[in-house]
């Protein structure tokens, strides 16, 4: 007969892999805003909505860093941070 294995939730593990999926995805929203912006850059104003792009993937790359900056010195000044948590924070 097998022995039944019951495993228990770690719940800091969870966290820190829920953590890091999600800076993943907050890597990759960047790096997809950055690749739409060259793309439009390059088309320039052949482009229907040049203009209208242009902005709206500026002010979300504008938003997105500053959110990044406004969490690390909220975590920096809880003494939560350490060394190099703002590179661990973004990625």
């Amino acid at each position: 007969m097998a022995a039944v294995v019951h495993r228990t939730i770690d719940a800091n593990r969870y966290a820190s892999k829920k953590t890091l999926a999600q800076g993943m995805l907050d890597i990759a929203l960047l790096t997809a805003n950055a690749s739409q912006l060259k793309y439009i850059l390059q088309v320039g104003h052949q482009h229907e909505f040049y203009t209208l792009m242009v902005t709206l993937i500026s002010i979300s790359i504008i938003l997105q860093v500053n959110i990044a900056l406004f969490f690390y010195s909220r975590r920096a000044q809880s003494g939560r941070s350490h060394p190099g948590s703002f590179i661990l924070f973004i990625f």
